[in-house]
């Protein structure tokens, strides 16, 4: 009767074992019994996040600080399904920070071999490492990070021929190429499946990025496009200008 006063919402593990505690008759098989049941009513729903799952316990913590609902946030994450154009400077790093935190599935694109000029900032690649495809060392090295999440290497650059099935199965795409043929490909095509997309590039000490949301039909919000019409010229690297 007083576990059931005291159970309004749902309870965090150590607070239903501390409280139960305090009951000198209550042995631990009873607590686990009382567990088990509390779990199957939906009245111990941190119980998993919190305890079984520890390795993501701490941005459960930062969830909370922004959000009254920190498990529906951690879930949303945990189904989500996102392509990363572009393994470099910008995506490995990406990459790294969405696999650890347990993003369901991830494609990672890029037809570029590791150099060595790139060990200053693609952190996640060694100097045993030039040589390789930069996608598919990359979703060997995460996967030993966190097993638990789908990883898929595409070790070519997107086309007319594959943009269009890879964005229609997945929830956003973050361009980190580096190249404009890529980006506006992936706008035009993201425009046409109203998928969410995010355009970002870095150059020197300078950097862009920007949402492209496609909440709306393709004639009522901006796009790469109203910016760039044609991919330029001329164009600037990080070869010439460091990075």
């Amino acid at each position: 009767i007083d576990l059931c006063k005291y159970i309004l919402e749902p309870k965090k593990f150590d607070e239903i074992k501390f409280f139960l505690s305090n009951y000198k008759n209550v042995f631990d098989t009873d607590i686990q019994y009382i567990i088990t049941v509390l779990i199957e009513k939906h009245l111990l729903l941190e119980f998993e996040l919190y305890n079984k799952c520890d390795r993501y316990s701490r941005q459960m913590l930062f969830y909370k600080m922004y959000s009254d609902d920190p498990i529906g946030i951690h879930k949303r994450i945990k189904k989500s399904k996102i392509i990363i154009c572009g393994c470099g400077g910008i995506g490995s790093n990406i990459a790294v920070m969405l696999a650890t935190m347990g993003v369901n599935d991830l494609i990672l694109i890029d037809d570029d071999i590791i150099e060595e000029s790139n060990l200053n900032r693609q952190i996640c690649f060694t100097p045993a490492d030039i040589g390789k495809n930069k996608a598919l060392t990359l979703v060997d090295k995460l996967a030993q990070q966190n097993p638990s999440v789908t990883l898929i290497a595409v070790a070519n650059n997107l086309t007319l021929h594959n943009c269009g099935e890879l964005v229609a199965q997945h929830d956003l795409v973050l361009d980190c190429s580096d190249d404009y043929s890529s980006k506006l490909l992936i706008n035009d095509t993201c425009r046409q499946f109203n998928t969410a997309w995010v355009y970002a590039s870095v150059l020197g000490f300078d950097g862009q990025v920007i949402l492209f949301a496609n909440r709306q039909t393709r004639d009522e919000v901006p796009c790469l496009r109203c910016y760039l019409q044609h991919v330029p010229i001329t164009q600037q690297s990080c070869n010439i200008s460091g990075v």
